[in-house]
């Protein structure tokens, strides 16, 4: 895929060929490391803080040479303080800095490191790598379009954080006053536990299911539209559209075990290291699923246990109390949230979009 009035094959060069200056930066004690200073300073992660000397100045694309992240790449501009850990590249005359910053990501670099205890790309292997490009015109164009993309995912993402943070502050504005009755745990309706399911169950096809894992990395408090599909039908465990959820284990931390949420949906398949409780007709899930979230998650941590695996047993929340309000405020509550989530989850589907574009041209426009 190419621009019109571009003609002509693209050419090999290797990338020491295509750049004027292509090496490593230089040291930095970290005392001289602060957070606020005149020059940003860029190690092989990204920025690492300021300080109040710079040793490049202009374009340069960065790839990161050292650690589990080298071969990543990130384009900087103006005057910098580029570190021994990051590789700077800055293009020749006949070539775009920009230009080679997207085909660097596309050769996905971080192949080439060395394969020890602490993985590292040598500039002189890089250097004679090889690489197909077009005329500096067309390096240009590409450059402009694929930047502008990126641009657009970045206002998506600040989008996104947006929604994020009115519905936090919402959620503290409206669960501050109010919620005079008192509720344990087990008075919110029937526990119950789910079915044994794993990735290796889940297909293209099949019926509507959620894997206890997607609870973190895939919703959020509310649950409408289902991604996932398994055809094991033995012994499920189906959902009513009261159901609240809960993930039972997790090896990150048990701040992070805690994220409650409530399905809208009647007879998805349940499975995985969860549990759920179904409840009763005089609450509302979705607004508990937001209450325990972002006024009880602190404490209901307090009862995860373990190490390595942090658990979370119903048995042992089941008695905290909470405070709620009537049922007629929790519908009105979850009624505004469940809005806003919807339009969250609406900008977060575009971002999949705008992501799915730049994959696409990463692939068509570089060969």
């Amino acid at each position: 895929m190419r621009f019109p009035g571009f003609e002509g094959e693209w050419v090999s060069f290797a990338l020491g060929q295509l750049c004027e200056e292509f090496q490593s930066g230089k040291g930095i004690k970290s005392d001289q490391i602060k957070d606020l200073g005149s020059y940003p300073v860029y190690g092989g992660n990204g920025l690492r803080g300021y300080t109040d000397s710079y040793n490049h100045e202009g374009v340069y694309t960065l790839i990161g040479r050292q650690g589990a992240k080298c071969g990543n790449v990130r384009l900087v501009s103006g005057r910098t303080y580029i570190t021994e850990h990051a590789v700077a590249v800055k293009a020749n005359q006949a070539n775009v800095t920009e230009f080679l910053n997207w085909l660097f990501i596309k050769m996905d670099l971080g192949q080439y490191s060395d394969q020890s205890a602490q993985p590292g790309l040598a500039v002189n292997k890089l250097v004679r790598l090889n690489a197909f490009v077009p005329k500096k015109e067309e390096q240009k164009r590409i450059a402009d379009l694929m930047t502008l993309i990126d641009a657009r995912i970045a206002i998506q993402n600040k989008v996104i954080e947006k929604y994020e943070s009115l519905i936090k502050a919402l959620c503290h504005h409206l669960f501050s006053v109010g919620r005079d009755d008192v509720k344990r745990i087990s008075d919110l309706g029937e526990y119950f536990s789910t079915m044994n399911l794993s990735k290796n169950d889940l297909s293209f096809s099949g019926e509507d299911c959620i894997l206890y894992g997607e609870l973190f990395t895939t919703y959020g408090r509310i649950i409408t539209e289902i991604k996932s599909r398994t055809n094991k039908r033995i012994g499920a465990v189906r959902s009513h559209n009261t159901d609240l959820l809960f993930p039972a284990s997790t090896t990150v931390d048990a701040l992070s075990l805690i994220s409650p949420a409530a399905i809208t949906k009647e007879g998805v398949i349940l499975g995985g290291d969860m549990f759920g409780i179904r409840i009763q007709p005089n609450l509302d899930n979705r607004y508990l699923s937001y209450l325990l979230y972002y006024c009880y998650r602190e404490k209901f941590a307090g009862y995860a246990q373990g190490s390595t695996i942090i658990h979370l047993h119903y048995n042992d929340i089941k008695n905290i109390e909470i405070r709620v309000h009537d049922n007629a405020t929790q519908k009105r509550i979850a009624q505004l949230l469940s809005i806003l989530e919807t339009m969250r989850a609406n900008q977060e589907q575009a971002l999949s979009y705008y992501s799915t574009q730049k994959a696409f041209l990463l692939k068509e426009l570089f060969i």
